[in-house]
């Protein structure tokens, strides 16, 4: 179901690795899975249809992670077949050349800047982190839009 490649020499200093999920068949559709924590940022791309998240909801065809610092479940659907590029902070970085910089919100759960609290799936607001990252968002498109 994973089959996981390196990046050529090329990339190495931009990706960890690639991580293919398959599951054309359906065979583990609806069953929980567990991902664990990861140092990486991640790029997914389905291509196939679009799995559901813990709330049941589908996927995104693309997104990008941040770290991953907790454990997260999603439940395959009838067709997965998805890719995971497992992006070092080089890589995320190259992904926005125009912004330069990278922000961590340490402490803080995903969607830190949403009032929903389901901290057992990783979803907790967090005032702090919500205020610093509101205050750069701010100064970045100021910085941008008054140019």
């Amino acid at each position: 179901m994973v089959r996981i490649l390196s990046p050529t020499s090329a990339l190495r200093d931009f990706v960890f690795s690639y991580w293919f999920v398959e599951d054309l068949g359906g065979i583990h559709r609806g069953r929980e899975i567990r991902t664990i924590p990861h140092t990486a940022t991640v790029l997914t791309v389905n291509l196939a249809r679009p799995n559901a998240d813990s709330n049941g909801d589908p996927v995104p065809v693309a997104s990008i992670l941040g770290v991953q610092s907790h454990s997260r479940s999603w439940y395959p659907g009838p067709e997965t077949y998805f890719v995971m590029v497992m992006l070092r902070v080089r890589g995320l970085i190259s992904l926005f050349p125009d912004t330069g910089e990278v922000h961590v919100y340490g402490h803080a759960m995903h969607a830190f800047t949403s009032r929903a609290h389901f901290p057992e799936s990783g979803i907790m607001y967090n005032e702090a982190a919500a205020g610093r990252s509101w205050k750069a968002m701010r100064a970045f498109l100021s910085e941008k839009l008054d140019s």
